[in-house]
């Protein structure tokens, strides 16, 4: 084991300890289980082969894990951090930071500042944590989050769970089956190909299926749906999941006969226990709670209507199927 202090170091094939101090140093660690610390300056150090450990300190320096498992720290400053092949582990902290994951199964954390994650090959997990930061999981079935922020977001290839966190985010699910979660803020998501899942959360959401099978809940807020090509369910789970009025509605886009729009977790009749199915009454009015219909307004929307206090009388939700009068049955509903 060797411990060196210097501006331009090569550690060789040991296990190396090596603190390059002040300035702007050069340091490659070689092969062994290295432990680089750069320490103030802008520094750039290579891990080499083996596990290696590489610290870069204040300033704005350049890390590459190369060959093994490797732990990245970015530290204080705007860092470039590469882990290179293996199952690597890679954090930028503070400042404005690019972290690539590179091949193997990395975990890369972007820490506070506005950054850019890679992850590469394998299957991944990032975090973008504080700030507007971007997000590619790239190939593999990858986890991204994008904490607190307006972020970018996008699975790649694979299977991906992507979830926006605060902020107005915008989540691309790409190729696979993926789940996209947009959470507090207002967000668009887009499923890509594959037969997805997507829930917008809190606020007012834009959600795109695309391509394939897909499933999407906007959750509270006021909502655009579009479920793009392929049979599509659209899901409501409260009537606070639709607001009254113009205004107020979700809105289902581009709604087909192949698609469905699926009520079942709303208990349609309040003053009875348990969850109670809807009765649809197609465009007839209202006699009773429990009862679901439809109408077409002045601008040839159809818009969904659902009875659930037990006020004969009034509407307590309204779906929009914008630019669209369809004559709807009961075929259209999961009820």
């Amino acid at each position: 084991m060797a411990i060196v202090y210097d501006p331009t170091i090569y550690g060789g094939s040991a296990d190396n300890i090596i603190y390059a101090g002040g300035g702007n140093d050069l340091v490659w660690g070689g092969a062994g289980d290295d432990k680089i610390f750069g320490g103030t300056g802008d520094d750039k150090i290579y891990g080499g082969a083996d596990d290696d450990r590489l610290e870069g300190g204040e300033g704005n320096d350049i890390l590459r894990g190369d060959e093994g498992d490797d732990r990245l720290l970015g530290d204080e400053g705007d860092d470039n951090l590469d882990g290179g092949i293996g199952n690597d582990n890679l954090s930028g902290d503070e400042g404005n930071d690019v972290l690539n994951g590179g091949a193997g199964n990395d975990i890369l954390s972007g820490g506070i500042g506005n950054d850019y994650l890679y992850g590469g090959t394998g299957d991944d997990f990032l975090a973008g944590g504080e700030g507007d930061d971007t997000l590619d999981g790239a190939d593999g079935n990858d986890n991204v989050h994008g904490g607190n922020g307006n972020d970018i977001l996008s699975g790649g290839l694979g299977q991906d769970y992507l979830s926006g966190g605060a902020g107005n985010d915008h989540l691309q699910g790409g190729a696979g089956a993926d789940e996209l979660f947009g959470d507090v803020g207002d967000d668009i998501l887009r499923g890509g190909e594959g037969n997805d899942a997507l829930v917008g959360g809190d606020d007012n959401d834009v959600l795109y299926g695309d391509a394939g099978r897909d499933t999407l809940f906007g959750g509270l807020g006021r909502d655009l749906f579009y479920g793009g090509a392929g049979s599509d369910s659209f899901e409501f789970h409260t009537a606070q999941d639709s607001g009254l009025g113009a205004a107020d509605r979700d809105r289902i886009m581009d709604f087909t006969q192949d698609d469905i729009i699926d009520l079942r977790p709303i208990d349609s009749n309040l003053l009875l226990g348990g969850n109670n199915a809807f009765i649809f009454i197609g465009s007839d009015a209202f006699t009773a709670a429990g009862q679901l219909r439809f109408a077409i307004d002045a601008e040839g929307n159809t818009v969904i209507q659902g009875n659930i206090d037990g006020d004969a009388t009034t509407v307590d939700f309204e779906i929009e199927l914008n630019q669209t009068a369809v004559a709807l049955t009961q075929d259209n509903f999961y009820l």
